[in-house]
């Protein structure tokens, strides 16, 4: 199984790769097509699909992969009878909402075409999770990152074409429903040439249920977290203005790709391992906190290399009307600190069997962004919303940290990650005086010299901190991809 976890893990690490400079360009081509408002657009859309999901999903995916049991033939039928009623409720749902919305945020009307296919974009998502059950239970991760490689370039080359036809939001669903559809057929392709194991003869909906609800519960408040943007900023400031922090979320987004991939991974290595009785020991405990100083460590890096190139990049690659959003992607730049050790808690917490314990955790956040979040936009629009979510990112944090140590005896590490966005910011502002130091006539060496300042005060504070640590996970992590047992 360790050979599995390590070709897996290296195959996401390929997969990460190749995808980021792809989402990048598809990012880049529709900031430059699109306006701010077809992003705002997107928000709503994303809330809409998410609900989708959750609704038709009910969590049978990711219980599937975590069930002790091999799922029988009938109790697989009967996930996908649910999820066809799933689906019918909310094609139901947005037909009566969607006149709604587009009065409240005051959309042409070809847009209810939008918000209704969205129940079918969040099916078809949910049916591809299904479809990918069984390769998560075997840890066949270098299939899956092939797979998902094609959906990727799939999804971009959908989007670039739409936008350049059609000029709106109607590009991101298309999209999405592109990527979705192709990673399915591709999954039965491999599913149908390959052997498949015997079918379980145990397992019940029931049981699926009460590890996915909460599960799905969980994804179901983070989705209402996530709409105080569209919400709560559309209403005090338009929809442009949420347009302007959801290209933001892309740009933030960026670092982050790489690391996306690993939570659900760390969720179906994990849930092995409970199953064949090997995930009690220590073992997972230190590769967890390892994971997180060396992927903390990685994005907070990447973060800063792009707040400091943002003045320049921005105008260049996505164009003149997105400068006045550089302020908010700086800002929740700084938040992708916090971003690793959120998943992965959230990975472990499932895994260990605690999904009411993570709904739990989810509600706090819920109401900790509904408050710093939303009442940051009230009073100082949509940059007090920015600086609400960083603050977010740091109480939840805390929070997790410390239910997750009490649940598990895991102990995440959450100073280190505090420290990290200290480091940063102290960057940035040594980067900026820098650069504001430099005459007029200089100005075209201000970018390099503000890189150098910035990047060389992150790694002179990280050396004198954490270097010791640092380097005995990175040799560690060497021992671990070098060993053949």
């Amino acid at each position: 199984m360790k050979n599995r976890i390590i070709k897996g893990g290296g195959a996401l690490g390929v997969r990460q790769a190749i995808s980021l400079p792809l989402n990048a360009l598809g990012t880049g081509v529709a900031a430059n097509l699109l306006t701010p408002q077809d992003f705002g657009v997107l928000a709503i859309l994303l809330v809409l699909i998410s609900l989708s999901f959750s609704v038709v999903d009910l969590g049978t995916s990711n219980a599937l992969v975590q069930s002790p049991l091999e799922p029988s033939s009938d109790l697989l039928r009967t996930v996908q009878r649910y999820k066809l009623i799933g689906l019918l409720v909310c094609l139901a749902g947005y037909s009566i909402s969607a006149p709604y919305l587009i009065i409240y945020y005051q959309l042409p009307q070809w847009t209810n075409y939008l918000f209704v296919s969205c129940s079918v974009i969040g099916c078809l998502q949910s049916q591809r999770s299904f479809l990918s059950y069984r390769l998560q239970r075997q840890l066949l991760w270098p299939k899956l990152a092939v797979i998902e490689m094609a959906e990727i370039l799939v999804y971009n080359i959908v989007l670039i074409g739409t936008a350049y036809f059609f000029r709106n939001a109607s590009c991101f669903v298309l999209g999405l429903a592109a990527r979705w559809c192709a990673g399915s057929l591709l999954i039965m392709r491999i599913e149908s040439s390959s052997q498949k194991p015997d079918a379980g003869v145990a397992g019940s909906f029931r049981e699926l249920i009460r590890f996915g609800l909460p599960m799905q519960s969980t994804s179901i408040i983070s989705l209402i977290q996530n709409s105080v943007n569209p919400i709560v900023v559309g209403s005090v400031a338009g929809v442009r203005a949420v347009g302007m922090i959801n290209w933001s979320g892309y740009v933030t987004s960026l670092p982050r790709h790489p690391l996306q991939p690993f939570p659900p991974f760390l969720f179906s290595v994990i849930s092995r391992r409970q199953r064949e009785g090997e995930g009690e020991g220590k073992s997972d405990d230190y590769y967890v906190k390892m994971s997180i100083r060396l992927g903390t460590l990685g994005i907070t890096f990447c973060s800063l290399l792009l707040i400091l190139t943002l003045d320049s990049l921005v105008p260049l690659f996505f164009g003149q009307k997105w400068v006045s959003a550089i302020p908010i992607a700086s800002i929740l730049l700084l938040t992708n600190s916090a971003f690793l050790p959120h998943l992965i808690i959230i990975a472990f917490l499932n895994a260990k069997g605690h999904p009411f314990s993570r709904l739990k955790l989810s509600i706090i956040e819920a109401v900790v962004v509904g408050v710093l979040g939303g009442g940051g936009a009230f009073v100082y629009g949509v940059l007090g919303y920015a600086l609400g979510i960083f603050l977010v990112g740091i109480v939840v944090l805390f929070i997790e940290s410390k239910v997750t140590e009490k649940l598990t005896g895991l102990k995440i590490e959450f100073t280190y990650v505090y420290m990290m966005i200290v480091f940063a910011i102290l960057s940035v502002l040594l980067a900026n005086f820098a650069k504001n130091s430099i005459p007029d006539k200089y100005s075209y060496v201000s970018l390099p010299v503000g890189l150098f300042v910035g990047l060389m005060v992150m790694v002179l504070a990280i050396v004198a901190t954490y270097g010791r640590q640092i380097r005995t996970d990175l040799q560690n992590a060497l021992l671990i991809i070098r060993s053949k047992d």
